[in-house]
């Protein structure tokens, strides 16, 4: 039947530009989930770059806090290098031997911060070094997915005409039929029965439905799915 083979054609084309607008939305797809990931990894190396600032912070007051030290020991061993009553040396003595004692745990301290400011360092260079090859990675990706979705849209704008020309040559109420159900099945409006069953949802199909198939003198429709039974 004439009518069912316009139909054909309209079909098979809008399938094509339906299948290339699908690849272009996977590859799209693709490249938002790879810039997700680069924004997930410069998130995680938000919290290390925030520690490292505050181990800095800290590092650098504790070293305040020793040079104070040493300022103050120095000017303590200057009074008791004057000291002349032995009660007033014993006093000074036990002063620079307290400071001293306060600067040895400030930098035991103060190492322990270097050692953990060495290790989050260590653990950003790591993530930095991870994010340089994700943004290679990433940028390799999008120039193939623009190069590829230019090639897509390329075939599909060739076939836009054809397609609004097909279309003009369909059937009014098969048209109608395709329109409404596509949304929801797909292009796959008109099918065959192979082996007696609806080529779209497979249910078996009655024997007189076959018969007014094969006598092509009508338009018959699978009483399940709707879709545009032909030979």
């Amino acid at each position: 039947m004439e009518k069912l083979d316009q139909l054909r054609r309209y079909q098979d084309l809008f399938s094509k530009i339906d299948l290339f607008r699908t690849e272009i939305e996977k590859r799209n797809q693709k490249l938002t989930a790879f810039e997700s990931h680069v924004a997930e990894m410069l998130t995680a190396k938000a919290p290390h770059e925030q520690r490292m600032e505050q181990g800095k912070g800290l590092s650098r007051k504790f070293e305040a806090d020793i040079a104070d030290l040493d300022s103050k020991i120095a000017k303590t061993q200057e009074q008791l290098s004057n000291a002349t009553q032995a009660s007033e040396y014993s006093g000074l003595r036990q002063q620079i031997e307290k400071y001293e004692a306060d600067k040895t745990a400030l930098e035991e301290n103060l190492l322990t911060i270097f050692s953990k400011i060495e290790e989050i360092q260590n653990g950003i260079s790591d993530l930095d070094q991870k994010l340089s090859h994700a943004r290679e990675e990433y940028l390799e990706l999008k120039t193939r997915v623009t190069e590829e979705n230019q090639d897509f849209e390329k075939e599909i704008f060739q076939m836009e005409a054809p397609l609004e020309q097909a279309r003009s040559e369909v059937d009014a109420e098969l048209l109608e039929v395709f329109d409404r159900l596509q949304p929801s099945i797909g292009s796959n409006i008109l099918v065959t029965a192979p082996g007696d069953c609806c080529g779209g949802c497979h249910v078996s199909l009655a024997p007189q439905l076959m018969e007014r198939i094969r006598q092509q003198k009508e338009f018959v429709f699978c009483n399940f799915c709707g879709r545009v039974l032909g030979c």
